[in-house]
C-alpha cells in the first residue's frame, strides 16, 4: 500500500444538481483539515472553523494529517470518459497551505493538460506566482475565502486573517488571475465594514461570491446574535434543517451581491462561482458553451 492515500476525483454537485456547473471535487489532504493545525504542524480540532460542515471527517482521528498522493490516471480517466469538465479542489479539506503546495501544483499541471478547469478554494493560500500561472494555463479560478476571524482561529493563528486573505485576493487579481473571494456570512444582518470593502476592492458583485451561512450550533449562534436560537426558529427567519439552523431571508445590504451559492427559504442559488456567467435555467448552458466550459 501506499504511503499516503490517493487523491481520488469524485463526483460533484453538478452531477446531482443541474445548475451547479462543479462536475467533479478534489481533496489533496486527509485526516484533518490544515486549517485546524497549530503553530508546530500538530492537528487541534478545536482551530477548525467554528461554521464548518466537514468537520465530522476528522474529529474521530483529531491527530491524523497527511498529504495525498496524486496520481495522474486520476486525470486521465475522466478525460477518457467525459469532455472537459471543472474540478473543485478543496472541498471538504484546506488545498492552500504550504505544507501541499507541491500537490496542489501537481494538480493544475494535470488539470492544465487533461483540460478540467480548477476552481482552487482556499483560506491558506497566500499569492504565488507558480499557481496564478498554472489556473491561468488551465483556465481555471482561485476563490479566497472569507468569513470572521472570531470563527477562524486555525487559519488566523497562521497568519491568515480576513484582511490577509482580501489582500491575496487583490494579487491574484492584479496579477490577471481569474479570482474571486467566497464570503461565508450571516445574510439575514447588515453587512460589515469589512464586507463592503471586499466588494469594492474586488470590483463588485462579479469578484464576491457569497455563500450564506448556516448555524451548526447554538454556541456559534449566540456568538453572533443577540436574539436566541429559538426565537429565529419561531419568528421564520431561520428554518431548522438537519441539525442546522439555515436563513430564509436576505438582509437588504446583500442586494448588490449577485453571485451566490447556497440554499436561502428553500430556493437553492448556483451563480457564477466561475466567473463571468450570468446563470439562468434556460440558456446558462449556452453560456457555458460560449465561455468554452462544458455544458454536458
Amino acid at each position: 500500500m501506499a504511503e499516503h492515500p490517493v487523491a481520488k476525483i469524485v463526483g460533484g454537485k453538478g452531477q446531482h444538481y443541474e445548475m451547479c456547473v462543479l462536475d467533479f471535487n478534489l481533496d489533496i489532504e486527509s485526516g484533518v483539515c490544515a486549517v485546524a493545525l497549530n503553530s508546530k504542524g500538530k492537528a487541534d480540532r478545536d482551530k477548525a472553523c467554528d461554521y464548518c460542515y466537514a468537520a465530522y471527517l476528522y474529529k474521530k482521528d483529531p491527530d491524523a494529517y497527511k498529504v495525498k498522493e496524486i496520481k495522474e490516471s486520476e486525470f486521465k480517466k475522466i478525460a477518457d470518459q467525459y469532455p472537459a469538465h471543472i474540478l473543485r479542489i478543496g472541498k471538504n479539506f484546506e488545498c492552500g497551505s504550504k505544507i501541499s503546495r507541491e500537490a496542489l501544483y501537481q494538480v493544475l499541471e494535470y488539470c492544465a493538460k487533461y483540460k478540467m478547469r480548477p476552481v482552487v478554494t482556499s483560506k491558506l493560500l497566500e499569492f504565488d506566482k507558480k499557481v496564478a500561472d498554472l489556473v491561468i494555463q488551465a483556465e481555471g479560478i482561485v476563490h479566497i475565502s472569507l468569513g470572521r476571524d472570531e470563527d477562524e482561529t486555525g487559519a488566523v493563528s497562521q497568519g491568515a486573517t480576513n484582511e490577509w486573505r482580501l489582500q491575496q485576493a487583490v494579487k491574484y487579481r492584479k496579477y490577471k488571475c481569474p479570482t474571486q473571494v467566497r464570503i461565508v456570512a450571516d445574510i439575514t444582518m447588515p453587512m460589515t465594514k469589512f464586507h463592503k470593502k471586499a466588494v469594492k476592492v474586488m470590483g463588485g458583485s462579479s469578484g464576491v461570491l457569497l455563500t450564506p451561512l448556516h448555524y451548526t450550533s447554538k454556541e456559534h449562534f449566540e456568538s453572533m446574535r443577540t436574539d436566541t436560537w429559538e426565537q429565529v426558529k419561531a419568528a421564520g427567519l431561520f428554518t431548522y434543517a438537519k441539525g442546522d439552523l439555515r436563513p430564509n431571508q436576505f438582509h437588504t445590504d446583500w442586494d448588490q451581491t449577485k453571485e451566490r451559492c447556497g440554499v436561502v427559504n428553500g430556493r437553492e442559488y448556483c451563480n457564477n462561482c466561475v466567473g463571468r456567467i450570468s446563470f439562468n435555467k434556460k440558456t446558462y448552458k449556452a453560456d457555458l458553451v460560449k465561455l468554452g466550459w462544458n455544458a454536458e
